[in-house]
């Protein structure tokens, strides 16, 4: 375990959270809001959406203490579908220093049963 950017668990993904980030980014896709349509699209349930995943994995930024202001580039890669019910967990990959002096973090987000959801990547300057 990192002791500065130690592994935490997020909150299971409900489905009235993902209701409020479709209400919020306007992004009311039937695979995100209606049980049935989603079956029908071969899923076994609604998924929520991707950008909700890449929220909840900056919020590590927040929990490791790393400013905002100081957040130059944000990005992911998105491997699996996430559920309602599913926790996730933040996990803390490397950090690398960078020739600009600058420095490059990456975590992944995994579901309990370890199955990576998406891998982050953050410079921080």
């Amino acid at each position: 375990m990192n002791e500065k950017f130690p592994s935490f668990d997020l909150d299971p993904i409900t489905k009235e959270q993902i209701l409020d980030y479709a209400d919020a980014s306007g992004d009311h896709n039937k695979i995100h809001l209606d049980p049935d349509f989603a079956r029908a699209a071969g899923l076994p349930n609604v998924i929520a959406h991707g950008m909700l995943s890449m929220g909840l994995a900056a919020s590590a930024l927040e929990k490791w203490k790393i400013s905002p202001n100081t957040l130059l580039k944000f990005e992911s890669k998105f491997k699996e579908k996430v559920f309602p019910g599913e926790t996730l967990r933040a996990e803390f990959i490397s950090e690398t220093e960078l020739p600009t002096g600058h420095k490059l973090i990456t975590w992944n987000l995994l579901k309990a049963d370890g199955t990576e959801v998406l891998q982050a990547r953050a410079e921080i300057g």
